[in-house]
């Protein structure tokens, strides 16, 4: 597995303040000062399980989209047809507090309840 390349310990290093700390033959100043790391680095690798690095890449997050919201959500729309994701987020808000602009977009391209983007766009003058 690779080490962080900013990491202050080694991965025995790390096993090594976890076991004397948990065995009870040093407290967590005393292995500040004999692996010459601050104090907050001891406290931790003695709180973790593991002596290896986590992962620093993004978390993704569990989208689930439940079928009342997802169903508020069109039906709103073919309430106020003329709303668009913002204001739906904004009236579902109250009901569903995880109600954001990118979800409800989602749900209505889904849908198919999208509106279609005009092809003529703005005439100049002259």
């Amino acid at each position: 597995m690779k080490i962080h390349k900013n990491a202050q310990l080694t991965v025995k290093q790390r096993q090594l303040i976890q076991q004397l700390y948990h065995d009870g033959q040093a407290k967590k100043s005393e292995l500040a000062r004999r692996f010459n790391v601050n104090r907050k680095t001891i406290d931790r690798w003695v709180r973790r399980d593991s002596p290896y690095d986590r992962t620093s890449g993004p978390k993704r997050a569990i989208r689930i989209i439940t079928t009342e919201y997802r169903q508020a959500i069109i039906s709103h729309r073919q309430e106020h047809p003329t709303d668009g994701p913002i204001t739906i987020a904004f009236h579902l808000k109250e009901e569903f507090p995880v109600a954001n602009r990118g979800t409800v977009q989602r749900v209505l391209q889904q849908e198919g309840l999208t509106r279609p983007v005009s092809q003529g766009g703005k005439k100049r003058k002259g």
